[in-house]
């Protein structure tokens, strides 16, 4: 286990979309620990993230991806102890990644503490060379394979840290 995880008292998901990294399984472990759970939820065109009790809160939304039915968001501004498990299609060692285009976990991300882990969950076919970033764009501090954890960093400085 990543002890930034073991350390975090909440967490924010993602549903999986395509061949994103399932973390459903994360969840349930997450709420049998008594951690937080958030999720995010997209309601009039605006997006936040919404706190869950259980999977049975997790309902289809917008697209069909699954999010919270509740409306309890994640205060702004209260960030202590939170872990963000971002998404994408695909990531570099520098922490970039290439998200569906929308640009809606950037501007999440930018709303937290920059000292809030993100935390990419991906498939070693993922992990390319090189990924285009674009101003605006949030890095992750590391990429989760099913082989190894890359820690890409505040400042892109990467490192491969140890087999998953």
């Amino acid at each position: 286990m990543l002890p930034v995880y073991m350390a975090a008292e909440a967490l924010a998901l993602y549903s999986p979309l395509g061949n994103e990294v399932d973390t459903s399984e994360i969840g349930r472990i997450a709420l049998g620990a008594g951690k937080r759970l958030y999720y995010p939820k997209v309601t009039d065109g605006c997006s936040s993230v919404v706190r869950v009790r259980s999977e049975a809160e997790l309902v289809p939304g917008r697209y069909g991806i699954l999010e919270p039915a509740g409306n309890q968001s994640l205060p702004r501004g209260e960030s202590k102890g939170l872990v963000v498990f971002v998404p994408g299609v695909a990531f570099d060692p520098r922490g970039n990644r290439l998200g569906r285009g929308a640009g809606w976990y950037d501007r999440f991300l930018a709303g937290l503490d920059a000292r809030v882990p993100r935390i990419a969950l991906a498939y070693e076919f993922q992990v390319l060379e090189e990924v285009p970033a674009e101003r605006g764009d949030l890095p992750v501090h590391m990429i989760v394979t099913e082989n190894r954890v890359i820690s890409c960093g505040e400042a892109g400085d990467c490192a491969e840290v140890s087999d998953a």
